[in-house]
């Protein structure tokens, strides 16, 4: 009965975890949200490249992944302090914008669904 008692206890722990089991391959892919299109590509084990798309605009960057959690990553870009937060949430990627000035001239903060 302790043997089943552990089994149950430590099953449950690790599926409560899901966010710390993020795959570095995990985040390879094209989202989208409210007209936007986003595309991670090419990482290493420091960061991942990728490009936002809005009609004929893009941004396009390194973001470098939270040394904590793989799930997070973040992009700053030097010249005027242009933020982008993105954190990897199962089949999502949540943007969280700041600073700067946007390139595309509207808000590119929100979730985006992996296509």
């Amino acid at each position: 009965m302790k043997k089943i008692l552990l089994f149950l206890l430590c099953f449950f722990l690790i599926g409560c975890r899901k966010d710390d089991t993020v795959q570095l391959e995990d985040w390879i892919g094209t989202y989208g949200y409210d007209g936007i299109i986003l595309e991670f590509y090419s990482l290493d084990d420091e960061g991942i490249e990728f490009e936002v798309n809005f009609e004929d605009k893009n941004i396009n960057g390194y973001a470098y992944f939270d040394e904590k959690s793989l799930n997070k990553a973040l992009y700053e870009a030097t010249e005027d302090g242009h933020t982008l937060k993105f954190t990897l949430k199962n089949d999502k990627i949540i943007v969280e914008e700041s600073g700067g000035m946007t390139y595309l001239n509207r808000s590119i903060s929100g979730e985006y669904k992996k296509e």
